[in-house]
This record gives C-alpha cells, structure tokens and sequence, in this order.
C-alpha cells in the first residue's frame, strides 16, 4: 500500500498546477481572471524550480538529463525512465510520488 505522506509530499512539492495536471482535474478559474494570471506564474515558478531540483539529482545520479534549466524535455524525460528503472519503479518517465520520494529523499 502507498503511504500517503508520498502523495502528500508530491502536491506539495509540484505546486497547484502540476498536480492538477498530473491527476487529470480540470481547472475551474477562468484564464482572463487578473488573480487566476498570478496564481498561474506562481504555479510555473514553482514547477520550474521543481524540474530544475529533479534534473540536478538525476545528473548527480548519473541519468543524463542534460542542463539544469527547468524544462522539461525528451533527455528529462529518459533520465526518469531510466533512474526508475534503476529503482525498480513503474518506466513512464514521468513525475510521480515514488519516483519523487526516491529521487529526493
């Protein structure tokens, strides 16, 4: 059984707007909306930032995922197919509470 402080740990670590898209919800505000426009940029940064601490510990792990620049490519994505293959996890080369959890300790 998946403990909850992983998925925990993953909403808070991505932010709003990656976990809304990670769990296929569907956002409500509408996109002209002066506050939803902030709390979209907050979101970005914080998913920016997010990508660029998963792509220093893969580097570090020895996955190439190319420069830490916060964009999320086709080298990012292989890094996490293969350090999740490393750990015996679930291949999508995607970000999950597993994958987060054993690549950020």
């Amino acid at each position: 059984m998946a403990k909850i402080p992983s998925t925990r740990r993953y909403l808070l670590l991505t932010g709003a707007a990656l976990a809304v898209a990670a769990l296929g919800w569907t956002p409500s505000v509408v996109a002209g909306d002066a506050a939803s426009r902030r709390v979209d940029k907050a979101a970005r940064l914080r998913e920016k930032r997010l990508i660029r601490r998963v792509q220093t510990a893969l580097n570090a792990a020895g996955h190439d995922a190319g420069p830490a620049d916060g964009i999320w490519g086709p080298r990012t994505s292989a890094a996490v197919s293969a350090f999740q293959e490393s750990k015996n996890l679930e291949q999508t080369g995607q970000l999950g509470p597993r994958t987060l959890d054993a690549l950020l300790p």
